[in-house]
């Protein structure tokens, strides 16, 4: 039986038996916090999405299938995005000072090639085991991949305004703010 939070618990278990002080580590805080928040936020944020937008039973490849495999795709990008978010912004904020603004739009163009990327790679250092040519070919397909990556990622960083700095009083009480009618939001209901 699947189970999100048991697993991610269990794995937590697994990593602070073999060393009890990563608990004070930011990268396995903002890695636990990030799927908690997927695992607990994002299945609401996308029912609540295609509560708006139903997609509808279609013949395959026309136009109006296309329209909804985008929406598909875009909702689900952003609803697993806004679900880590949900959790680890705090956590950013406390350790880095800032919060990303553009980090919505970021993963829209990112997610996807990241995930296909890490994948290739993996098929590539297989293949790579078994043969050095077919590790090479492999190579080639994804390289494009990366080079578009290698481009964006730097661009996205560029955008004016592309993270909001906490050293305001007034942004972290806005933080704060935009918590506590999270919070509310979730306890009224």
């Amino acid at each position: 039986e699947r189970d999100g939070p048991t697993a991610l618990g269990f794995a937590l278990l697994l990593i602070l038996l073999q060393n009890p002080y990563a608990a004070a580590h930011v990268g396995l805080q903002l890695s636990f916090l990030s799927v908690a928040g997927i695992f607990f936020c994002s299945d609401a944020i996308q029912s609540c999405a295609f509560s708006i937008y139903k997609p509808k039973k279609r013949r395959r490849f026309t136009p109006m299938w296309l329209l909804d495999r985008a929406v598909f795709f875009v909702v689900s990008t952003l609803s697993a995005t806004v679900g880590a978010m949900v959790f680890t912004t705090p956590l950013v904020a406390l350790y880095f000072g800032s919060v990303s603004v553009v980090s919505l739009l970021a993963n829209l163009l990112t997610l996807w090639a990241v995930g296909l990327v890490f994948t290739g790679g993996l098929v590539t250092g297989v293949l790579t085991a078994v043969s050095p040519a077919l590790g090479d070919g492999a190579a080639a397909v994804i390289t494009p991949l990366v080079r578009y990556l290698n481009r964006a990622v730097p661009r996205l960083s560029n955008v004016p305004f592309a993270a909001l700095s906490m050293d305001s009083v007034y942004y972290r009480v806005w933080l704060v703010l935009v918590y506590a009618v999270l919070l509310a939001g979730v306890l009224i209901r």
